[in-house]
């Protein structure tokens, strides 16, 4: 709110120039993926179900086809009341349309932000003078991004081997704390370790019997028959998920020179009755490094995943599985060294130097991931860290590759048994989108509707096709 004295109040210093003399807009619908772009539909009326429908309709598979899709693919739209009108939901299933299933809270897809920032920077550029140029320049614009962009949206993950990719495609945006929902299924190796059937930490599928957490998550365990795992899902609290598997954990061997006290050799592992392991059980395997290197250099990105509290206040664990994308720290920087880390070579620091993106309480234990050579390899576990999010004090993780030893010596890797590799998945995303843009003489900006994330970093496991609904608002001035 802005209070001004009643002669100020209309001021011109102290106004904003508004559309004047007409002005219009321009909404189109546009799909592109890893390979490239795809056309722009332009659409009169006002966006409704029955009109994304027909959209869909007309364009979805011509757009399969053109970007030669194969048969194989997936589509990905938002949760936008429009996006889930009956009538759009009963024409996509009578066609047999594949979805990945997002939960209602889920935010924007990430690859829509990145294509939508990179549709303003190149509008800014140009400078039409009237609806029917801004529409030419708008499909101009559209067609002259390239796969430098497009290709730079996805990861892409071989399913052919036995660990580190998911029987499902994995799109990032990036908020555990600062993190979003993640895809059901893309991480098929996560696993929830309870304490009398709640909630208390994460851990990684090494094989069917065996996973690999943080040994501070149990260190204090007395009877283990309290401990279980529950694999097969990224929702806590639904049991009607057709893919859970609860087992009780039979074993738990704790790094020998773990300490309590520093929290360093922070690893444990969990051993269990076998896992039942198919292609439809949708589990696979964390990827392990070599010993003693690390998937990762200073400043890479990496990917921790988490049940754990959305905020540093909140007592709760987060009902359905968490993401978030940060930054591997430099061990000699004092954002590491004042995040409280004892021993650099069997820990290190992750985060955002300025806040908003960590895990949290209920994460510990969970993985951090590098992908690497077209996999997702395990590169730290949640240890500890001083508040979520702070600035300046990014979180603090057990080095994975310092305990490959440890790990080799105690999992039976013998009875890895791994699901058939999924065959090579394409993923269509369609978000409806609201770009504005401002024209006044020969002056053009683009003002965002999202402030962005410090650091983009958006991926997608397996070979992703982001076929993107986004009905783009272009407003001018003459």
């Amino acid at each position: 709110m802005v209070w001004r004295t009643p002669k100020e109040e209309l001021d011109p210093k102290c106004t904003v120039p508004t559309v004047k003399y007409g002005g219009g807009n321009v909404k189109c619908w546009g799909r592109f993926s890893s390979s490239g772009v795809g056309n722009l539909v332009f659409i009169d009326e006002n966006m409704t179900g029955e009109i994304y429908r027909d959209i869909l309709q007309k364009n979805l598979f011509e757009s399969v086809k053109k970007l030669n899709l194969g048969r194989k693919w997936v589509m990905q739209h938002d949760n936008d009341p429009k996006h889930r009108a009956h009538i759009v939901t009963n024409w996509l299933n009578e066609k047999g349309v594949e979805r990945l299933k997002w939960p209602p809270y889920s935010p924007d897809l990430n690859p829509i932000e990145h294509m939508w920032d990179e549709l303003e920077r190149r509008m800014k550029k140009e400078k039409p003078k009237n609806a029917t140029e801004l529409k030419h320049t708008l499909s101009r614009v559209w067609q002259g991004i390239g796969t430098d962009v497009t290709k730079n949206t996805t990861y892409q993950c071989d399913p052919t081997i036995q660990c580190g990719c998911s029987a499902q495609s994995t799109v990032l945006i990036s908020r555990i704390v600062g993190g979003e929902a993640a895809a059901d299924y893309a991480w098929g190796w996560i696993v929830s370790l309870q304490r009398s059937l709640s909630h208390s930490c994460g851990a990684s599928l090494l094989t069917s019997e065996y996973a690999v957490t943080a040994a501070h998550c149990v260190y204090d365990v007395s009877d283990i028959s309290i401990l279980s795992i529950l694999a097969g899902t990224n929702y806590l609290y639904y049991p009607s998920v057709t893919t859970i598997q609860r087992r009780a954990v039979t074993g738990v061997i704790i790094h020998p020179d773990f300490n309590s006290v520093t929290i360093t050799n922070d690893i444990a592992i969990l051993q269990f009755d076998p896992l039942n392991v198919s292609s439809s059980s949708k589990l696979a395997f964390i990827c392990l490094p070599k010993q003693n290197q690390d998937p990762f250099q200073t400043n890479s990105a990496l990917v921790a995943i988490g049940w754990g509290t959305t905020s540093q206040y909140s007592k709760t664990p987060s009902s359905y599985l968490q993401q978030v994308t940060v930054q591997a720290f430099s061990s000699r920087s004092t954002w590491c060294q004042q995040s409280g880390i004892a021993n650099t070579a069997v820990s290190f620091c992750a985060g955002i130097i300025d806040g908003g993106k960590d895990t949290c309480r209920g994460d510990s234990g969970g993985p951090l991931m590098a992908f690497v050579n077209n996999t997702w390899v395990l590169a730290g576990l949640t240890s500890f860290g001083y508040g979520c999010a702070q600035a300046g004090y990014p979180g603090v993780y057990a080095r994975v590759s310092a305990f490959i030893s440890f790990i080799n010596s105690t999992v039976d890797f013998s009875v890895l048994t791994t699901a058939t590799p999924p065959s090579q998945t394409e993923t269509t995303t369609a978000v409806l989108i609201t770009i504005t843009s401002g024209i006044k003489n020969t002056n053009h900006s683009i003002p965002s509707g999202n402030d962005g994330n410090a650091i983009y970093k958006p991926m997608t496991v397996m070979r992703l096709w982001f076929s993107v609904l986004s009905c783009f608002l272009l407003c001018y001035l003459l």
